[in-house]
């Protein structure tokens, strides 16, 4: 099969033997005048670096083809051992898929290798295809899902996902110029090595560093049922070689709530749902809404931590949890609109379904229990209730 690819019209001659018969007549026939041995040794590695070249050509496509086919062939073994003991790709946890993601970037930096100038939809339409090879009625896996970002250096970063058990990987070409997985997150962050996972992610680019790296952002949702679900997003710096972590948080997000991640001057803003101490911040609502802020610097990021969208319900929660515990109210409201709330509630472990305030007046929309509306005094400078309404239970 390789014989097939070697060059049959080469120097004007038919294959190998043209080429050396141009390099022995340089060498050997060249007429013997006085400027004849200066001619005979440039034609001489002209004609050497032109077997080179040849050579470099012949052997280096074949040998990329068959790797890109051996990894393919070696991916898709893994896949199929790793789909006969995961039926449930929501929690996949296998111990063969740090092998199959591994394999997979490796594909991907292969076809990079063969063709540099592909875009990140070449990426992922390899990908994809590397998939689509294997079907059969056993298989549990829906199709794979990918994403493929490139950085200002050229390189990628590929997010893989097979329903929600995915990877993140760096692809790129070294100075030598074959491509080769750069980075994974998972040889970084232990709850991307299926021990406590599995995640799958989204990247948004981040504004440079001063120094010129590339920062981004791992948006990831740990896989689980439910609409309250863990998430983790970590910011990145990528200098070429190495990523830096630069801040993480872990956090509760609503899949009901369709805010999406934001970048206000130098800062990042999450959306997330926060943790309420004395109602129940799960289920099908998207309150307690909050947000994870990140300040980028120069060359790094600063944590600006978390804060409740709605500084009302906030106020509540803290009034709530006070009345629970028996503790001193007088700060969030008058003994009257205490006295009444305990009078209506056994305990506020409810979901606030909706949550309508404006500083002066505070509408909540309980799942369980009357509805309740406050009214503020406008004359304090915090909240402080001075009447409360109850409607419908």
């Amino acid at each position: 099969m390789v014989a097939e690819a070697w060059p049959t019209n080469v120097a004007g001659r038919a294959g190998w033997r043209g080429i050396w018969d141009d390099f022995r007549t340089a060498l050997l026939d060249t007429p013997h005048e006085v400027t004849a041995p200066r001619r005979s040794i440039e034609s001489a590695f002209g004609v050497l670096a032109r077997i080179l070249l040849t050579t470099a050509l012949i052997i280096v496509a074949p040998t990329q083809a068959l790797a890109a086919s051996d990894v393919a062939a070696r991916y898709a073994q893994t896949f199929r051992r790793v789909d006969r003991r995961c039926n449930d790709w929501q929690h996949c946890t296998d111990r063969d898929l740090p092998r199959m993601w591994r394999l997979a970037g490796e594909y991907l930096a292969s076809q990079l290798t063969s063709r540099p100038d592909l875009a990140a939809d070449d990426l992922v339409a390899a990908v994809k295809q590397l998939d689509a090879v294997l079907s059969g009625r056993e298989r549990h896996a829906p199709a794979i899902d990918a994403t493929a970002t490139k950085l200002g250096n050229g390189d990628f970063v590929i997010t893989l996902q097979y329903f929600e058990t995915g990877t993140v990987l760096i692809v790129g070409s070294s100075r030598g110029g074959a491509a080769h997985i750069k980075w994974s997150i998972a040889s970084v962050l232990r709850c991307w090595r299926a021990s406590c996972g599995p995640y799958f992610a989204g990247i948004r680019i981040l504004p440079s560093a001063r120094n010129g790296d590339a920062r981004f952002l791992v948006e990831a949702v740990h896989g689980g049922n439910g609409v309250t679900v863990s998430a983790q997003t970590s910011a990145w710096r990528w200098d070429g070689s190495e990523a830096h972590l630069l801040a993480i948080d872990q956090h509760f997000e609503s899949l009901e709530d369709y805010r999406q991640t934001s970048i206000n001057g130098d800062v990042v803003i999450v959306p997330t749902k926060e943790l309420a101490h004395s109602f129940n911040s799960f289920g099908g609502t998207r309150e307690p809404a909050g947000t994870w802020r990140l300040r980028l610097t120069a060359n790094g990021a600063k944590n600006l931590g978390h804060q409740w969208v709605s500084r009302d319900l906030r106020w509540a929660d803290d009034f709530f949890f006070a009345l629970t515990k028996g503790r001193a109210v007088d700060r969030f409201a008058t003994p009257i609109v205490a006295r009444e709330l305990l009078r209506h509630f056994d305990d506020f472990g409810g979901m606030v379904t909706e949550c309508q305030g404006d500083g002066q007046t505070l509408r909540l929309v309980m799942a369980e229990g009357p509805s309740l509306t406050f009214t503020f005094d406008a004359r304090r400078e915090g909240l402080y209730a001075v009447t409360v309404r109850f409607d419908g239970r």
